[in-house]
């Protein structure tokens, strides 16, 4: 609810690290606003809400499956970074050996 409301100009955003990002959403709501501008050039109002989970399944569904596959992710580059040092390892070790042949 807090950020509904800085968005909507309610309250301040006191952060310096969100103030960018911050920023960077009134902007993309400005520019929304002005691409729905009606014929006679009045301005769409943009406006945010705070939509609970329970009254928006579909996006609910859609966060915890971008969380899913990020953790999915992770766990890969994880695994992948782990084989490749036993890789490496495995290959110095065997070209040791050929070197004693």
């Amino acid at each position: 609810n807090l950020l509904v409301k800085q968005m909507n100009g309610e309250y301040a955003v006191k952060s310096k690290g969100l103030k960018p990002y911050f920023e960077e959403c009134r902007g993309i709501a400005s520019r929304l606003a002005t691409m729905g501008a009606s014929s006679d050039g009045t301005e769409m109002d943009v406006r945010f809400s705070h939509v609970y989970r329970e009254n928006n399944k579909v996006a609910d569904a859609l966060a915890n499956q971008a969380m899913d596959e990020r953790r999915s992710w992770t766990t890969v580059e994880e695994s992948s970074s782990e084989s490749s040092s036993e890789s490496s390892s495995e290959s110095s070790s065997l070209n040791g050996a050929e070197e004693d042949i």
